[in-house]
């Protein structure tokens, strides 16, 4: 196994929040950890589309059923 370099940055992992209220207040406060792009996933986007993009991607359990 080898570790990735700074040039190489993956998609870290989902952020599973119970509603869509307060998919705005956890990525106004993920953002503010460090490092991290981050992105919500609303209603009219599908997450895949964020995955090249972003190291975090908040989202309902519902739209990763969808």
């Amino acid at each position: 196994m080898t570790l990735s370099n700074e040039n190489d940055k993956k998609f870290l992992a989902f952020f599973i929040v119970p509603r869509r209220a307060m998919l705005k207040q956890q990525l106004v406060k993920l953002k503010q950890i460090g490092n991290l792009r981050v992105a919500a996933c609303d209603e009219s986007n599908d997450p895949a589309q964020y995955i090249n993009n972003y190291d975090v991607i908040i989202c309902t359990p519902q739209k990763l059923l969808k």
